[in-house]
């Protein structure tokens, strides 16, 4: 099942559950947690006092009383290790230990809230990576929520490497309104980054022989050039074809997609099924495709690629670097505010 990031208040998500990193002793703090005890109600709080302190890296349930969510977990980032970080092991299995207790109540939902110590861009990466490991093998749907204004913030590096990138790329769609009309005029995005010498495209969008070169020899693989060569088969029948291929279980391309069973279960069943362009492109990145690759699957489904939208830039941005991490890619399209890949 899939793993959203979202913006929202603790209010509006109507999951099965909410889970709260907070502090090993029953006392309200500022920030996620007033606001949580607020929503919630003062039995929220009683029923915090009877479980006592919480240990570190362990959690504890409660019912979600005023809140739209059947149960609350209550859990404790792990401390800090020898001044050096915490340990990843240490996180990646509290999460793990959370979502098992989610599971033993039988929700199929829980929203993860973003905690101060979250901070950390390796932390997050640990977190986002421990859910997902968890959804590669359990159905559920899990929401990481940032709420109450916080800063999302990236690597510095591919800040630097993908405004680059966009300035380079980006050609906004503007309005002239003398004369009525909606026209490209070619104005770019400018950032006063450097832009690396691998991402250079020319402005037309044909590739940079650089970038040629690092287009891997597909000799070996004649069977998924004539699969994709075959102008009359659909959507669905292409991606099936593409699984089928390359060895994969459907699950494990579905799942590393973002897209929850049902809907690939429609895509399987109905040869004229149109996914939205979000989907189309996330199967794509599951599947690995290269950038003609991904041209290919998604115009089959009606889409392109356009210098004129972020989103696809982006999208372009890690198919030429080869990073298919899906939960990175919308870690980024979250910070630019674009659509996220999957359902």
């Amino acid at each position: 099942m899939p793993l959203y990031i979202v913006k929202k208040e603790i209010g509006d998500m109507r999951v099965d559950a909410l889970v709260h990193f907070e502090n090993p002793a029953s006392f309200i703090s500022s920030g996620t947690d007033w606001r949580i005890y607020r929503e919630a109600g003062h039995e929220l709080l009683e029923a915090r006092k009877k479980i006592g302190n919480i240990r570190q890296g362990h959690a504890a349930v409660t019912p979600g009383f005023s809140l739209p969510v059947k149960y609350v977990i209550h859990t404790v980032m792990p401390a800090r290790q020898g001044g050096k970080g915490r340990k990843e092991s240490s996180l990646e299995e509290c999460i793990r230990e959370v979502l098992k207790l989610a599971r033993k109540h039988k929700c199929g939902s829980v929203a993860v809230l973003e905690s101060n110590g979250f901070s950390g861009l390796s932390v997050r990466q640990t977190v986002l990576n421990a859910i997902r490991n968890f959804l590669m093998k359990k159905d559920m749907t899990v929401y990481l929520v940032e709420s109450g204004g916080g800063v999302w913030n990236l690597p510095e590096n591919r800040m630097r490497e993908l405004n680059g990138y966009l300035a380079l790329h980006y050609i906004r769609e503007e309005t002239d309104r003398a004369e009525g009309s909606r026209f490209l005029r070619g104005k770019m995005y400018r950032e006063k980054q450097a832009v690396p010498e691998q991402f250079a495209f020319p402005a037309s969008g044909a590739a940079s022989a650089a970038v040629l070169k690092q287009k891997p020899e597909r000799g070996a693989n004649s069977a998924l050039e004539a699969l994709l060569e075959r102008t009359d088969a659909g959507f669905s029948d292409t991606l099936l074809k593409l699984i089928d291929h390359m060895g994969k279980k459907d699950s494990e391309i579905y799942k590393r997609a973002n897209v929850d069973r049902k809907l690939f279960s429609k895509i399987r069943t109905n040869p004229d099924y149109r996914p939205s362009k979000p989907t189309a492109v996330a199967f794509a990145i599951a599947l690995e495709l290269d950038l003609e690759e991904t041209k290919d699957l998604i115009a089959r489904a009606g889409y392109a690629l356009s210098h004129s939208s972020k989103f696809d830039i982006i999208i372009e941005y890690f198919i030429i670097r080869k990073e298919y991490n899906i939960d990175i890619i919308n870690e980024t399209l979250f910070y630019f505010d674009q659509t996220l890949l999957g359902t």
